[in-house]
């Protein structure tokens, strides 16, 4: 129902599911906790650096230069794509 209501703002099952587990646990902060792993800011800094090089690399030749996951690579790319096409 919520999902209707909402549509695409709705919280998917994913991060209910994670939240019922910490409320069930009693654990009810709301900041996130600190991660392990480089920043994400890090990877598309260093992505975008690489694309400012040669936009016409390939994204197998991005994550082994990066040294991070090729979904990593695609996610970024798309973000980066949505951010410079508005």
């Amino acid at each position: 129902m919520i999902c209707q209501a909402y549509i695409e703002n709705a919280v998917g099952l994913t991060t209910i599911k994670e939240w019922f587990s910490k409320f069930k646990k009693s654990e009810f902060e709301l900041e996130d906790k600190p991660r392990v792993g480089r920043p994400k800011e890090t990877e598309a800094d260093d992505l975008q650096v690489l694309l400012d090089e040669d936009d016409f690399q390939l994204t197998r030749e991005l994550d082994r230069l990066l040294n991070i996951d090729y979904s990593t690579i695609l996610r970024n790319l798309k973000a980066t794509f949505r951010t410079t096409k508005m």
